[in-house]
């Protein structure tokens, strides 16, 4: 949808202000995501593809692997802008093997397919992979080469690298085994393991705030929220028992000083105080989907029940947001994205990709395009757009619905039509009618 004339009229009064105006630009785009057809990925992939990654650098390099290819993709900006009918397709860069079966024990490289993907947050010439074949490969972009590998004894089901972390650059990785593995880039070892969960883990995720803060899951249903830095238990597990609102509790009374004839302080005990214990499950099915909110407030999770829930990141309280229709057909590999906005959800729900409002948990449309299952989403909020891979060996790009009205309203047309006493709603109308007859016209091309 595209804004409001009201809204419009308001920030030119200065009446609304700069950055919610921003804001509310930005979630009308992130909510109006539809096929983008004029830009297509070639297919390369001899398999359903179950790994997908977008550098956090510049967003303009995806990596993709399915089967035996690992493929590197450039997000060209040059295809971004793409007009008049021309439809463009992004061929890979570079594709490789993604494993040799024949590889001997000594060689760096995969044996087995590729289960998981990450990039390091402050280099896009540096990522991790984690397959089947127990192993965790640390890969130089630039030449498409192994460069280490670890050794992990299980197999690998996810990898993951903090977004923020500048002190460490540690690889937290989901095993079959029920620890969770730290893998140091700086010095090549595997540091120490987490032992807390009973069962195999499925997906983990660094904390978008604290540098030092992981959250791991797996079949047994189980979220637990670790610091790194302490080899004890964890931190605190999300409850589904215990409930608190989404807005931060009031801070706790102020303790009275100790008075001088020896009275003892009285401690003050907070209820949603963060506890040890899992007596009470996360999930009653596999938590294979861990995300954090941009701002590090809250922590989203999706398990094999069909359900998606929100969790207070500083004590693993649940909000109590009701997320509907979801589905989730996949045992791991499971990947759900956050918006550029920080207020949508984009879930795969078998072949579709449901879009959730991230606070309220209202269903705002569905995207259909996929002819299988999706296994995972990746938003690129320098363009807001939204990159879906599925078991049907495709890649799909979504974008807003508003940027072909947006190319053909330049800034020029605009300010002319302005200065010429042309209302608002009159222009906006007359680029989405423009942008509809473009769209009619290239369809019946086909």
């Amino acid at each position: 949808m595209l804004l409001l004339p009201f809204e419009l009229r308001r920030r030119e009064q200065s009446v609304l202000d700069r950055l919610r105006f921003a804001q509310r630009f930005r979630s009308a785009r992130c909510e109006s995501l539809a096929a983008n057809a004029r830009v297509r990925f070639a297919g390369v992939h001899d398999a359903a593809i179950g790994a997908l990654a977008l550098d956090r650098c510049e967003q303009r390099v995806l990596l993709a692997a399915g089967g035996s290819r690992l493929a590197v993709y450039r997000l060209d900006p040059s295809t971004d802008n793409a007009v008049d009918g021309v439809v463009h397709v992004r061929s890979p860069l570079q594709t490789v093997a993604a494993f040799d079966a024949n590889a001997a024990p000594g060689v760096l490289a995969h044996r087995h397919a590729i289960s998981s993907l990450a990039w390091f947050a402050h280099d896009a010439g540096l990522f991790v992979s984690g397959s089947y074949d127990h192993r965790v490969c640390v890969w130089d972009a630039e030449n498409m080469q192994v460069a280490a590998s670890f050794d992990l004894r299980s197999k690998v089901y996810a990898v993951a690298l903090s977004p923020i972390a500048t002190t460490h650059s540690l690889v937290a990785c989901a095993t079959e085994s029920s620890h969770v593995s730290l893998c140091d880039l700086s010095s090549g070892a595997a540091t120490h393991t987490l032992m807390g969960h009973s069962e195999e883990l499925l997906a983990a995720a660094w904390s978008t705030r604290d540098p030092h803060q992981l959250a791991t899951a797996g079949r047994g249903g189980c979220i637990r929220v670790w610091d790194v830095r302490r080899a004890s238990a964890a931190l605190f597990c999300c409850d589904d028992s215990r409930h608190a609102p989404i807005s931060p509790p009031p801070p706790p009374p102020a303790v009275p000083a100790a008075r001088s004839g020896g009275a003892k302080r009285r401690r003050v005990f907070r209820r949603d105080a963060p506890r040890g214990d899992a007596k009470n499950l996360s999930h009653s099915g596999a938590v294979n989907s861990l995300a954090y909110s941009r701002d590090g407030t809250f922590l989203l999770s999706s398990g094999s029940d069909n359900r998606m829930r929100l969790w207070r990141a500083d004590n693993g309280a649940n909000t109590l947001v009701n997320y509907p229709r979801v589905r989730n057909v996949l045992s791991h590999g499971h990947r759900i994205a956050i918006g550029s906005d920080d207020r949508c959800v984009y879930h795969p729900n078998g072949r579709q990709i449901g879009v959730y409002r991230l606070l309220s948990g209202e269903l705002l449309g569905t995207l259909t395009g996929h002819f299988d299952a999706v296994s995972g989403c990746e938003m690129r909020t320098t363009r807001d757009e939204l990159i879906t891979a599925g078991q049907d060996r495709q890649l799909l790009s979504w974008t807003p619905s508003v940027d072909d009205a947006r190319r053909r309203l330049s800034l020029a047309g605009t300010s002319a039509a302005l200065r010429h006493g042309e209302r608002l709603d009159e222009v906006a109308n007359n680029a989405v009618a423009a942008a509809a007859q473009d769209e009619d016209d290239w369809s019946s091309s086909e």
